[in-house]
C-alpha cells in the first residue's frame, strides 16, 4: 500500500527533485513497493538495469567487484536512490546492492520515469544534477575502497554505529560489507580494542571513541 511516506521519499530524492510541479501521487502510484530482508541482495553488478530505486527506509551497501577482491564503495539510506545509471541508459548494473538492515524501498521503471520527463522536461535538470554528483563520488569511493584496510574497518564501523556506539552487526557481516576475511575483521577489532576505541565485550562491537575511529579512517 502507498502512503504519505512512499511520497515523501520522492519529494526527499535528489534525482526527482525537479519533478516538484508534477503531482507526486501520480509518480508514486507508478512505482513497486519493494522490502528487502538484512543481508538480501537488491541487484547485482552486472545484472539488467531499466529502473530506478528510491529508500523509504533502511540501509544498502554498495560494492563493486574488481580483480581479486570486492571493493565496499558506500552505505546509502534516505533520501537517496540507486540504480540511476541503468535507469536512464538501460545498460548492465555497474555495481552489486544488498540491504545491510530490513529495508523498503520504491522501484520505479524506466519507461515510467520517461514518461514523468516528457510531461515535466524541468525535472530532466536533477536528474543530472544526480547523475554528475554519482560520477564524482564513484572516483572518491573506489579510492577510498583501495585504502588501509584498517581504515576501510573503521570507516565502516562508524558508519553503521547507531546512536549509542552499538554495532548490530558480526564479524562474518562485516567481512562480507568489506570483501574481506573474519581474521581481518577480527584483527583490526582486537587492536581498536587495544587503543580504547572500542570496548571489550565478548560478542558485541560497541564504540566508545569515534573521534579514535575517525582518526583511523582518515
Amino acid at each position: 500500500m502507498l502512503t504519505s511516506d512512499h511520497v515523501q521519499a520522492f519529494q526527499n530524492c535528489p534525482f526527482f527533485s525537479d519533478l516538484a510541479g508534477m503531482p507526486m501521487w501520480r509518480l508514486v502510484d507508478t512505482a513497486e513497493v519493494r522490502h528487502f530482508r538484512r543481508g538480501q541482495v537488491v541487484f547485482r553488478q552486472g545484472d539488467p538495469g531499466g529502473s530506478i530505486f528510491v529508500i523509504v527506509a533502511g540501509q544498502l551497501s554498495v560494492t563493486k567487484s574488481a580483480p581479486s577482491r570486492v571493493l565496499r564503495l558506500a552505505l546509502l539510506e534516505p533520501p537517496a536512490a540507486v540504480g540511476e545509471i541503468g535507469v536512464v541508459d538501460d545498460k548492465p548494473r555497474t555495481a552489486t546492492v544488498t540491504a545491510v538492515t530490513d529495508s523498503v524501498l520504491l522501484e520505479l521503471t524506466r519507461a515510467a520515469v520517461f514518461a514523468a520527463w516528457d510531461d515535466y522536461p524541468e525535472g530532466m535538470k536533477s536528474a543530472l544534477f544526480a547523475l554528475a554528483a554519482i560520477a564524482r563520488k564513484s572516483a572518491e569511493w573506489e579510492t577510498a575502497a583501495l585504502m588501509d584496510v584498517g581504515a576501510r574497518i573503521a570507516r565502516l564501523l562508524l558508519a553503521l554505529g547507531d546512536a549509542s556506539g552499538h554495532v548490530a552487526h558480526s564479524q562474518v557481516e562485516l567481512a562480507d560489507m568489506l570483501g574481506l576475511h573474519r581474521g581481518q575483521i577480527s584483527k583490526h577489532l582486537t587492536e581498536f580494542r587495544r587503543l580504547g576505541y572500542l570496548a571489550k565485550t565478548p560478542g558485541r562491537i560497541t564504540i566508545i571513541s569515534r573521534a579514535g575511529l575517525a582518526r583511523e579512517g582518515g
